[in-house]
C-alpha cells in the first residue's frame, strides 16, 4: 500500500529534477551571440490615440513588454528570424503582425487596434494554463484588477459577490471575519462546500473548522484575509465540470483562481526605470442595516418588569417594592449606543514593478487597519509580496513568488452565549449601572438578581480580550523550459504556511469567568501544505485552422497540521492573565496529516476559431480514504460552436454580431472531510481512574468513498446591435452522489452514529446576464449590467430522514427547507400564544405539546439572486455602481426568540419591538403574548415559524466616483499620475420584512445567531504613480 503521507523520497526526486533542469538550462546562453530588436507604437483605430499599458508579445518566445504612455515600445535581444508580434489591450481586439529581424538590426512595427466590447481575445487563466475567452467551452467568471482596486474590505472575496451563480454571504460583519461562498448551490451536507482557492498555482489552506477550537467566541476568522487585494491581477471563478474537472477531487464546489501582479520585460530606454505606485485610502463606517435590534429605556423596562410580575400573580405594590430593591440607582443606559462607534479604516499600499532585458519584478508592501463599529473590535494586516521572473536563456525562465502577511484581530462573542454583545443590546436592562462606586465595571448583578449570566456589555469588551494573530507565508518557485514553439516543460514547488495564535481571557469578577475565578484559553495551530507540480504542454497550429493545446501533469501535495491548546482557571489577581499564573491548568496537543497524489491531462482543440472541443481527465489518490477506495477518477468533455463564424448560417445569424453555443459534462469529486474518517480510532484520557486509559472513539468504515458530482452545463453567448448589447444564458445541473452523512446506529454499539456514504442531492438552475453599452464616444461612455440566477435544490436519495435544527432532511425536499411548529398568533381574549396542531392549519392549541412540526414550503434557498449596476465615464470622471439582491427565501431569526422576550427571561429585558406590540388587555390584536414572569406562556420554542422572516433584499453594494488628474497637473507635484476616488460600500439596503432586525446578508444556512452586523463605509483614496 502506498503511504501518501510519507512519500518524501518522491518529493525529493521532483525537487532534484527541478534543480537539474534549472542548472542545465543556461548552457544554451553561449549559443546566442547576436540579437536584433523591434520598435514601434500602438494606437486606437479611428482616433489614433496612443494606447499606453498595452501588451506587446513575440509569439512563441516569451519576449514581451508594455507600451509606455505614448504607446511606444521596444523589445531587445530578439534572435534573428521571422516572428508574429501580438498586440492586445483591454476592450480592443487583439492583433498579430508578422515581422523579420536580422542580427544587429532593428525592425519597426506599428499597430492600430479596433474596439472589441466582448473582449473575445482576452487571455483568461484556466486550470493549469490560459486560454482566449472565445476558446472556452466551460462556464466561468473573470474579475479584473480594476474591480478589486476599489474594495474597502479586509478580503478580496467581497468583489465576487453579484457574479452569476455565486452566492456570497458574510459569516459576521466584524473586521476580518469569514466569508461564505457557494458556487451554484450547496454541494454537500457534511463535507466542505467552499470552493478551492488557488493563488499562482498554489492551493490555499482555507478550512476554518480545522483552524482552532478557540475561534474568537463562536466565529471562525477568515484565513483568506491575509491576502492583500491590491496584489491581485485577476480573479477567475470556475463553475462547471469542463473548468473544474482538471482539479479532480477538489473541484466539486467550484474553483477560484487568483493571479497576482508581476513586472513586464522592458528595455533600457523606457521600462528599466521602476514604476512605483502608492495607494492610500481612509474610510469611516456606520451600520449598513438601519433596523437593528433596540432595547428599552428606564420607564419601558420598569413597566415591562411590573406588568410581568403582576400577570404572574404578584400584587402591584409588592412588584414595585421588588423593583426598587433590585435597582436602587434607577439608571437609564442605551447599551447599543454605549458599545457602538463609527468605525475607521486605513489602507496604504506601495508597489514597484518593472523589468530590464530578461528580468521582471513586482514588489509591494501594504498596511490595512480597520476598527469595527463595536468598541475594541479591530483587524490589522501587514503584508508584502515579491514576484520575480528571470529569463535565464531563450529557452528557460525561472520565477519566484513570495507572499508574507501578519494579521492581528480582536473580536467579540457571538452565537447563543449570554456573553454575546448583540444579545445584551436587548437583554441587558437599562437600569444596570455602568460602573460601581469604586470606578470598576458594575457586577452586582452577578448574584441577585443575576442577569445575562452576570455579564457586562462594556466590561466584557474591555476586560475580556479575544485576541488572534496569524502569520502566513506562501512561496512558489517555478521554472519553464521551452524546447521549441510547441513543447514546454514546467516544474513548480510551493508551500503555504499558516500559523494561528488565539488568546482568550475571562475576568474573575463577571461573565463566564466569574465562578472560577478567571479563565484563560491559549491555542496555537500551524498548518503547512506543500505541493510539487510538473506539467508538459504542447501547443500547435496546423494549416492556420487547426489549433491544439494539450497538457499532461503529475502533482503531489502534503498537509500537516499541529495544534496545541492550554487552558485553565483560578487567578489570584485580575492583572494576572497568563497560564503560568493560573492555579489549575490543562493542555492538549494534536497532529494530523493527509496527502494527495494526482496524474492529469487536458486537451483543447478548435477548428478555424469556430468549432471547439475540450476534454480532461484526472485521477486522485487521497490518504483520507481506505486502501480499496483511495483512488478516484474524474473527467470532463466540452464543446463549443461559434455560429456567427459559420457561413451556412448567415441568414439565421445575421441579427447577431456574435453567437456561440457551448456545453460541458463531467464528474468531479469532494474530499473535504476529516483527516482519518475511514479508520477505527481510539481516544486516550489521562485521567481515567487516576491512570492512563483509552476507549473506542470512531468506528472503522473502509468502504467509505469519495463524494462525486456529475455536472452538466449548456450556455449561449450572444451580442447584437454592433455588440452594444451582449450577455449569456446558461442552464446547469449538478447531481451529487454518495454524500457523506453521520448515520445513526444502535447505542448498543457504543456509538451514536457512523460516517457513511448515504445520500444524493441535486442543484439546478438558469443564469442570465446582459450588458448594454448605451453610449460610446471618445470622451464619454455609459453601460448598464444585469444578471439573475434562478436555482433549485432537492435531496434525491436519503434512506432515512432526520431533523437537523430548524430543518428536516428528507428525500424529495429542498436541503434548506424549514420544518417548524406553526405559529397561529396571539389569542385576543387572554393574550396566550396559539399554535397550529398540524400542517392543515385547521385547528389551534395553546399547549405546544399538542402541536406538530411540519413543512410549509419555506426555505433558506433563494429563488433568485444576482446583481445590477452601471458604469459611466465623462472625460476624466468615472462613476460606477453595483447592487446585489436575493428574493424568494426566508431567514430564521434564531436570536429573536430571546430578543423578543415575553417575560421568560426576566429580570432580563426585552426588545422595543416586543414591548410595543405585546398583548395588554382583552381584544388586543397583538403580535406578542402577554408578559409573564418566567415565561409561563411558553411562546418561545426554538423551532417555530414565528421567527421566520422574508429574506428578500436589495443592497447597493458599491458606489465609486473617481477622477484622473491631468498628467501636467500631476507633474507639478512630481507625480507621473494621480487618481482620486470616493467610495461608499453598502450604501443602502432595502429589505422586504419590516421585522428583520439583523443584516440580511449574514447567514448561509438561513439561521441568524447574533453576529456583528455589516457596516456601511464611506472612503476617500488617492492612487499616485511615480
Amino acid at each position: 500500500m502506498v503511504n501518501l503521507c510519507k512519500s518524501r523520497w518522491l518529493f525529493l526526486f521532483q525537487l532534484a529534477a527541478f534543480v537539474v533542469l534549472s542548472g542545465t538550462a543556461p548552457a544554451t546562453a553561449s549559443a546566442q551571440e547576436n540579437f536584433g530588436s523591434v520598435i514601434g507604437s500602438l494606437t486606437a483605430e479611428g482616433t489614433g490615440n496612443p494606447l499606453g499599458g498595452g501588451n506587446v508579445y513575440i509569439v512563441g518566445t516569451g519576449l514581451g513588454t508594455l507600451t509606455n504612455e505614448s504607446g511606444a515600445f521596444l523589445i531587445e535581444q530578439v534572435p534573428p528570424g521571422t516572428y508574429e508580434l501580438e498586440f492586445s489591450y483591454v476592450s480592443y481586439a487583439t492583433q498579430r503582425i508578422q515581422f523579420t529581424v536580422a542580427a544587429g538590426q532593428r525592425a519597426t512595427v506599428t499597430a492600430a487596434l479596433g474596439l472589441d466590447p466582448l473582449m473575445l481575445d482576452e487571455i483568461v487563466v484556466t486550470g493549469y494554463g490560459t486560454a482566449r475567452k472565445e476558446e472556452l467551452t466551460g462556464s466561468m467568471v473573470s474579475i479584473s484588477a480594476q474591480d478589486l482596486e476599489m474594495v474597502q474590505s479586509a478580503t478580496f472575496q467581497d468583489v465576487i459577490q453579484g457574479s452569476p451563480g455565486v452566492l456570497v454571504t458574510s459569516r459576521d460583519g466584524a473586521p476580518g471575519a469569514g466569508i461564505n461562498i457557494r458556487v451554484r448551490g450547496i454541494g454537500s451536507i457534511t463535507a466542505g462546500s467552499e470552493p478551492l482557492y488557488v493563488i499562482d498555482g498554489v492551493p490555499l489552506f482555507n478550512n476554518p473548522s480545522a483552524s482552532t477550537e478557540v475561534d474568537l467566541g463562536g466565529r471562525n476568522a477568515n484565513t483568506l484575509a491575509s491576502l492583500n487585494p491590491n496584489d491581485i491581477e485577476s480573479l477567475v471563478v470556475l463553475k462547471d465540470a469542463a473548468s473544474t474537472a482538471i482539479y479532480g477531487s477538489r473541484g466539486a464546489n467550484g474553483v477560484v483562481l487568483i493571479t497576482t501582479k508581476g513586472g513586464v520585460e522592458g528595455s533600457p530606454i523606457w521600462a528599466s526605470e521602476p514604476k512605483f505606485q502608492l495607494r492610500s485610502q481612509v474610510g469611516v463606517s456606520d451600520w449598513a442595516h438601519g433596523n437593528l435590534i433596540q432595547g428599552l429605556n428606564f420607564e419601558e423596562y420598569k413597566d415591562y418588569y411590573l406588568t410581568a410580575r403582576v400577570n404572574d400573580g404578584l400584587p402591584l405594590a409588592d412588584a414595585q417594592a421588588a423593583f426598587a430593591n433590585d435597582y436602587p440607582l434607577q439608571e437609564d443606559n442605551d447599551w447599543r449606543d454605549l458599545t457602538s462607534r463609527n468605525g475607521v479604516s486605513q489602507q496604504i499600499d506601495l508597489s514597484a514593478s518593472g523589468g530590464s532585458g530578461r528580468f521582471t519584478y513586482y514588489v509591494s508592501a501594504g498596511m490595512f487597519k480597520q476598527q469595527g463599529n463595536i468598541l475594541r473590535q479591530y483587524f490589522d494586516r501587514y503584508s508584502s509580496r515579491i514576484n520575480l521572473s528571470a529569463r535565464l536563456t531563450d529557452k528557460f525562465t525561472l520565477a519566484n513568488n513570495l507572499s508574507l502577511a501578519q494579521t492581528y484581530q480582536n473580536g467579540i462573542v457571538g452565537g447563543s452565549s449570554w456573553e454575546s454583545l448583540i444579545y445584551m443590546w436587548a437583554f441587558m436592562p437599562p437600569v444596570i449601572p455602568i460602573k460601581d462606586e469604586d470606578g470598576f465595571w458594575y457586577h452586582r448583578h452577578t448574584s441577585s438578581p443575576r442577569i445575562m449570566g452576570g455579564n457586562h456589555p462594556l466590561g466584557g469588551l474591555y476586560e475580556n480580550p479575544k485576541l488572534r494573530d496569524t502569520r502566513r507565508v506562501i512561496e512558489n518557485i517555478s521554472g519553464v523550459y521551452r524546447f521549441n514553439d510547441q513543447f514546454s516543460l514546467s516544474s513548480a514547488w510551493s508551500f503555504d504556511l499558516y500559523a494561528i495564535h488565539d488568546d482568550v481571557y475571562q475576568n474573575m469578577f463577571f461573565g463566564d469567568g466569574r465562578n472560577f475565578p478567571g479563565t484563560f484559553d491559549d491555542s496555537r495551530v500551524e498548518n503547512l501544505n506543500w505541493q510539487g507540480s510538473h506539467t508538459l504542454t504542447y501547443t500547435n497550429a496546423f494549416e492556420n485552422v487547426h489549433n491544439v493545446d494539450a497538457v499532461v501533469g503529475y502533482e503531489e501535495s502534503h498537509n500537516e497540521r499541529l495544534r496545541t491548546n492550554g487552558w485553565g482557571n483560578t487567578f489570584a489577581h485580575p492583572s494576572l492573565k497568563t497560564g503560568s499564573s493560573a492555579a489549575t491548568t490543562f493542555g492538549t496537543s494534536t497532529k494530523a496529516e493527509f496527502a494527495f497524489q494526482s496524474v492529469f491531462t487536458r486537451v483543447n482543440y478548435d477548428y478555424d476559431r469556430t468549432y471547439f472541443l475540450s476534454g480532461s481527465f484526472r485521477t486522485d489518490g487521497s490518504s483520507r480514504f481506505g486502501p480499496e477506495e483511495r483512488w478516484g477518477k474524474f473527467w470532463s468533455v466540452g464543446a463549443g460552436w461559434t455560429m456567427t463564424n459559420s457561413d451556412f448560417l448567415t441568414d439565421f445569424t445575421e441579427f447577431f454580431d456574435y453567437l456561440k453555443l457551448r456545453s460541458s459534462y463531467g464528474e468531479v469529486g469532494n474530499a473535504e472531510i476529516g483527516t482519518y474518517p475511514w479508520q477505527g480510532l481510539y481516544g486516550f484520557n489521562p485521567a481515567y481512574s487516576g491512570r492512563a486509559g483509552s476507549n473506542p472513539a470512531q468506528v472503522a468504515n473502509p468502504a467509505l468513498t469519495w463524494e462525486s458530482q456529475e455536472a452538466f452545463n449548456i450556455g449561449l453567448d450572444y451580442a447584437i446591435l454592433d455588440s452594444r448589447v451582449s450577455g449569456t444564458i446558461e442552464y446547469f445541473r449538478k447531481a451529487s452522489t454518495d454524500l457523506l452523512l453521520d448515520v445513526p446506529v444502535s447505542f448498543t454499539t457504543g456509538f451514536s452514529d457512523v460516517l457513511q456514504n448515504f445520500g444524493d442531492m441535486e442543484n439546478s438552475g438558469i443564469e442570465f446576464s446582459i450588458r448594454a453599452d448605451l453610449l460610446r464616444a471618445p470622451d464619454y461612455d455609459f453601460a448598464v449590467d444585469f444578471n439573475i440566477t434562478s436555482q433549485k435544490n432537492e435531496i434525491t436519495r436519503l434512506t432515512e430522514p432526520f431533523i437537523d435544527g430548524t430543518k428536516r432532511r428528507e428525500e424529495g425536499r429542498d436541503y434548506q427547507e424549514y420544518y417548524l411548529y406553526g405559529w397561529a398568533g396571539v389569542n385576543p381574549d387572554n393574550g396566550l400564544p396559539t399554535w397550529y396542531t398540524d400542517e392543515t392549519k385547521t385547528a389551534t392549541t395553546s399547549n405546544l405539546a399538542d402541536a406538530e412540526r411540519f413543512y410549509d414550503g419555506k426555505s433558506a434557498t433563494p429563488d433568485y439572486l444576482g446583481s445590477f449596476g452601471f458604469s459611466g465615464r465623462y472625460k476624466r470622471f468615472t462613476l460606477s455602481t453595483l447592487a446585489t439582491y436575493m428574493f424568494g427565501h426566508h431567514l430564521y431569526a434564531g436570536a429573536e426568540r430571546f430578543f423578543h422576550g415575553d417575560g421568560r427571561y426576566l429580570p432580563r429585558s426585552t426588545s422595543k419591538f416586543a414591548y410595543d406590540n405585546a398583548w395588554r388587555q382583552p381584544g388586543d390584536q397583538a403580535l406578542f403574548p402577554q408578559f409573564s414572569w418566567g415565561g409561563v406562556n411558553s411562546s418561545q420554542p426554538s423551532d417555530a415559524d414565528r421567527w421566520l422572516r422574508e429574506g428578500d433584499y436589495i443592497r447597493f453594494k458599491d458606489v465609486t466616483l473617481s477622477y484622473q488628474v491631468p498628467e501636467e497637473w500631476a507633474s507639478r507635484v512630481m507625480l507621473g499620475s494621480l487618481q482620486a476616488h470616493i467610495n461608499i460600500t453598502n450604501a443602502y439596503t432595502w429589505v422586504a420584512s419590516e421585522t428583520l432586525f439583523f443584516d440580511p446578508e449574514q447567514t448561509i444556512s438561513g439561521v441568524y445567531n447574533t453576529g456583528t452586523p455589516n457596516g456601511r463605509t464611506f472612503s476617500f483614496g488617492l492612487t499616485m504613480g511615480f
